[in-house]
C-alpha cells in the first residue's frame, strides 16, 4: 500500500540520517561541462526539412 511504502521510505531515511556520510564530488569541472554540452547537442531540436 502507499502508506506502507511511505513508512518504509521514512524508516530508511531516519536510519540513514543516524549515520550520515559526506558527499565527495569526484567529477572534474571539465568533465561536467563536456557532458552538459553533449546533452544539449543530443536534445537540440533537429532542423525541419521543407
Amino acid at each position: 500500500s502507499v502508506k506502507e511504502l511511505a513508512d518504509t521510505i521514512l524508516a530508511y531515511l531516519a536510519e540513514r540520517n543516524l549515520h550520515p556520510k559526506r558527499y565527495v564530488w569526484k567529477a572534474k569541472g571539465e568533465e561536467i561541462l563536456r557532458k552538459i554540452q553533449r546533452a544539449r547537442e543530443a536534445l537540440a531540436p533537429s532542423p525541419v526539412a521543407p
